[in-house]
Parts: C-alpha cells; sequence; structure tokens
C-alpha cells in the first residue's frame, strides 16, 4: 500500500495496521465531516459528485496499486492542474 501524508500531518500511532488492512478496497481516508466539507455543495454539483459522497480528508490517504486508484491519482492531478489555471 501507498499512504500518502500532507507535510503538516502528525503521525501519533502506527500506521501499519491501516496500510495492512487494504486488501480490498483500493483507496481509504478518513471522512470530513459535512459540516467541514470546502466549499459545501457548490463543488459537488459542478463536478456531479452525489451528495451523500463524504469528502476525503486529504491529510492522510491509503491506496493501492490497483487501476482505480491510479485513475483516481491521475484524475486528480488532471482537475487540481485545471482548477489552477482557472
Amino acid at each position: 500500500a501507498l499512504v500518502f501524508l500532507d507535510a503538516d500531518t502528525i503521525v501519533c500511532r502506527s500506521l501499519v495496521k491501516y496500510a495492512c488492512a487494504m486488501d480490498k478496497a483500493d483507496v481509504a481516508f478518513v471522512p470530513v465531516p459535512p459540516a467541514r466539507w470546502h466549499a459545501g455543495g457548490q463543488l459537488r454539483l459542478s463536478y456531479d459528485v452525489d451528495l451523500s459522497t463524504p469528502e476525503a480528508n486529504t491529510g492522510a490517504l491509503f491506496l493501492r496499486r490497483t487501476p482505480k486508484a491510479l485513475d483516481l491519482l491521475n484524475h486528480w492531478s488532471r482537475t487540481y492542474r485545471d482548477l489552477r489555471r482557472a
């Protein structure tokens, strides 16, 4: 599994059990509580994301090397690049 941590993330305990639990999931993350979503529902509507889909706290992501996870990273990279150019 790949563990992605923000530069300001402080690891308080071992992440091994989370990385080892990735036997079935392509991507795992801690969800952001709905009251703290970025830009509320506006970004979700702009990108046609179902309102019941949790927002990912990207301070800690766990990914397996699978086509779905790699597609997600590529999509994320393209979208971020497009947002920076807007």
